[in-house]
């Protein structure tokens, strides 16, 4: 027997365990190289390998800040001159929907979607509202108007 047999004989199960080792080392590193993004915990999204920041930008709190501003000044005129109005009249119902029209002309920014649907559907239920001279139905129109400026407290400024 050659020495190279000898030492296959009496080693063989070293030989082996150390193929499969190095067999193993390489592939838990691929896989540490795909699960990287795990241990960075900053990134917010990992979109095709690249970690996209999830950061709001200048020009979302540009828009933010101008939508902001546009529907407190319709709201704050829709306010003072429903305010005139001492019982429902078909001059309340022209400018609900009058107002509804503005409000949609505005462009909204993605934060605002749902206020911008719920104030929709307010002035739609406020119109409803006055056309069936309903109090309850007026109650409840009323109770949405105070949850939206508890909730959005900027458009009282």
């Amino acid at each position: 027997m050659t020495t190279g047999e000898k030492f296959v004989k009496y080693h063989w199960k070293s030989t082996l365990f150390l193929g499969f080792l190095v067999i193993a080392i390489m592939g838990f590193e691929v896989v540490i190289e795909d699960t990287d993004w795990l241990v960075h915990k900053n990134n917010k999204a990992i979109v095709l390998g690249e970690a996209v920041e999830e950061l709001e930008t200048d020009n979302d709190r540009v828009e933010n800040i101008e939508y902001q501003n546009e529907l407190r000044l319709l709201l704050k005129k829709y306010i003072n001159r429903r305010s005139e109005f001492e019982t429902e009249s078909q001059d309340w119902v022209f400018l609900a929907g009058a107002t509804k029209a503005e409000l949609l002309d505005i462009p909204v920014p993605l934060d605002y979607k749902d206020l911008h649907t719920y104030l929709a559907f307010t002035f739609d239920l406020e119109k409803e509202a006055v056309i069936s001279g309903d109090k309850d139905k007026m109650g409840a129109v009323n109770d949405r108007w105070e949850r939206v400026l508890d909730k959005y407290y900027w458009i009282n400024y």
